[in-house]
């Protein structure tokens, strides 16, 4: 007899055992035991057997009522000498040539916690124990057996039979049941086992057992008939995925699209698939070439594959209860005529870029006719800055309005000012754009698991921000200040600025006033869609005249300047037009002189293709944008 008096394993109790307390806690396990105090009433109930028997791992669907009806194959992991080993169970449609199990499923009755009981080592041992749970298993095994074998089945020598039974269990008589304790049972040969019930006989080796009219048990042959006890184990689904990482497991699977499958799409989809958070489309034309093994999550042996279907492939083989609903290995700029990814695309809830190309991010917020929500997620160029750019969930302030926004903070946060520096790049091909850049694989898994967590628990209002890491590892938040978005449309040119930038713009006005003041804007280009960002306005510089009734911007120090706002953006953002202010009694109409200088300006941009821009500040926040012909 066993007395378990310790929940910790017994290397860690020796530490602090001595033969007096051992006969202690023997004395005060037999006290509360006599009084039936022994169970907390928070504690587990106590288990149905004693004994620790291999795992088998069950799918998940084995428990839906239709078990009997699938065969399974059978396959031990990692058979270690004297030690358990695991039993894994794949539900298979033919019969394999290694053998198989076929499943027996049995309910018992509620029953109260009690003794426990020692494992049964045969098919007799086992229809005694089984009784004390309220299941006549002679009964359950000769009512399913004899299904399986009216479907012309020949049992073999390799086939077994599994028996998987569900204990209810009560903490007292008349109680609710407070736990389902489940236990499994393998009993080999099947043919022998369904014998030894003394409801069928076989014609001859080889043949089909037929079922006799009239029960002849002989407990003789159930004896002879070996058990093998093993601990259920479910395999991982959605829902239980969900549940083991603190998740809601009831909580709606959003429709996800990512873009990007490449060292940080991939890790972020593997981080969050795995939690079975997502339903998800992957989008990639690229494939995996050797350098993208030392970050990516695939290895070598996916090199030359498409990215995206070398992911979905090896998510059916390491996290299948998680499957990727469709992975497309084309260019995501093709989605307009491509009937399926637009499809995809138009069920999402959430569109993720990964994709690290501005084309992509500008054609998903402003061309992809999709309800979805949309965000990017990148690295900076040393990998040491985690970025996000989240759209609010009516989509009021768009992906490319976010951009702008982040460069205004590139420019003015000082702890940014080194974030889009360009680094080293190394070639891995003849090709020009044929280049990789030095960015460790614990960089890229440290942003993936951090995107992954801002990603699943991101509010309904646009967000964006900067994690920088710091030398220790540890992240330091930059918020990006977010503003609602303006649109304005002036001489076939749309103009993309938002409010904060206005609000800095009339502040400057104001400090000035009664005087005219004004100063270059900073922004840049869409040609293709003739969009125009304006990304700040820059002060006036301080040479420049502002009188009450004229401003004759100045340029000391401007072009350094200019050149500066270039190096922190890498190129991205620079020059685009003038702005200036007029007084209270003015409205914002463009007067004789403005008209002169926004053709002044024109003529200055035309060699670069661009047109001339102009913005008036006014009274009451009044703001008007002017655009000249290219």
């Amino acid at each position: 007899r066993s007395l378990c008096l310790y929940e910790a394993p017994w290397a860690d109790v020796r530490l602090g055992w001595t033969s007096a307390g051992f006969l202690g806690d023997i004395a005060r396990w037999l006290a509360r035991a006599a009084v039936g105090e022994l169970n907390e009433a928070d504690q587990p109930l106590e288990p149905f057997l004693f004994g620790l028997g291999r795992f088998v791992v069950v799918p998940s669907d084995l428990w839906d009522g239709k078990a009997g009806r699938k065969t399974y194959v059978a396959a031990y992991v990692h058979d270690r000498k004297d030690k358990p080993s695991v039993l894994k169970l794949q539900s298979t449609n033919a019969l394999p040539e290694t053998g198989c199990l076929h499943v027996v499923v049995a309910v018992g009755t509620p029953s109260v916690q009690a003794s426990m009981h020692d494992c049964p080592r045969n098919m007799m041992e086992l229809i005694e124990l089984l009784a004390h749970g309220g299941i006549d298993l002679l009964s359950v095994m000769i009512d399913q057996l004899g299904l399986l074998f009216e479907t012309g089945y020949i049992p073999r020598q390799t086939d077994g039979l599994l028996l998987l039974v569900t204990l209810p269990r009560q903490r007292k008589p008349k109680y609710e049941t407070e736990a389902l304790e489940t236990w499994a049972f393998v009993m080999l040969p099947i043919r022998d086992a369904a014998i030894a019930t003394g409801s069928f006989e076989a014609a001859g080796a080889g043949k089909r057992l037929g079922r006799l009219l009239t029960r002849q048990f002989d407990d003789t042959k159930a004896r002879a008939v070996e058990v093998e006890t093993l601990r259920p184990v479910t395999a991982i689904d959605r829902k239980t995925a969900k549940l083991y990482s603190g998740l809601d497991s009831e909580s709606r699977d959003l429709n996800v699209v990512l873009v990007g499958v490449g060292a940080l799409g991939s890790q972020l989809h593997d981080h969050l698939s795995r939690m079975g958070w997502g339903q998800w489309t992957l989008i990639d034309e690229d494939i995996v070439l050797p350098h993208n093994v030392i970050r990516h999550r695939l290895g070598e042996h996916a090199v030359g594959y498409p990215k995206a279907l070398a992911v979905d492939l090896a998510n059916t083989i390491e996290t299948p209860h998680n499957p990727v609903v469709r992975a497309f290995a084309e260019d995501v700029l093709s989605i307009p005529t491509n009937g399926e990814m637009l499809e995809a695309c138009r069920r999402a809830d959430l569109i993720l870029d990964v994709s690290t190309s501005i084309a992509v991010a500008r054609f998903l917020a402003r061309d992809l006719d999709s309800p979805a929500r949309r965000a990017s997620l990148f690295l900076n160029p040393n990998g040491q800055h985690t970025v996000m750019l989240m759209e609010d969930s009516g989509r009021s302030v768009p992906l490319d309005a976010l951009e702008s926004q982040y460069y205004r903070a590139v420019l003015r946060d000082d702890r940014l000012d080194e974030h889009v520096k360009r680094h080293e790049h190394f070639r891995y091909s003849a090709g020009c754009r044929e280049v990789t850049t030095r960015i460790s694989q614990d960089d890229v898994v440290l942003a993936s698991a951090l995107l992954a967590k801002q990603v699943r628990s991101v509010g309904e209002e646009a967000m964006a921000a900067v994690w920088q890491q710091r030398a220790d590892g540890s992240m330091c938040r930059v918020e990006v200040p977010l503003s609602a978005m303006i649109q304005e449309e002036h001489g076939g040119w749309n103009f993309v600025l938002d409010h904060s930038l206005v609000e800095h713009a009339n502040a400057l006005r104001s400090e000035r006033l009664p005087a005219e003041t004004g100063g270059v804007l900073v922004g840049y280009f869409d040609v293709a869609r003739r969009n125009v960002y304006i990304v700040d306005a820059l002060p006036a510089p301080h040479d420049s005249e502002e009188r009450e009734d004229a401003f004759i911007r100045g340029y000391a120090g401007l072009r350094d300047e200019i050149r500066c706002i270039e190096a922190r953006t890498a190129g991205q953002v620079g020059y685009i037009g003038e702005w200036h202010s007029h007084p209270d009694s003015a409205e914002v109409a463009m007067s004789c002189d403005d008209a002169k200088l926004l053709q002044q300006v024109a003529d200055e941009v035309r060699a670069d293709g661009h047109p001339g821009i102009m913005m008036i500040v006014g009274a009451n926040q009044a703001v008007a944008l002017y655009a000249s012909e290219a």
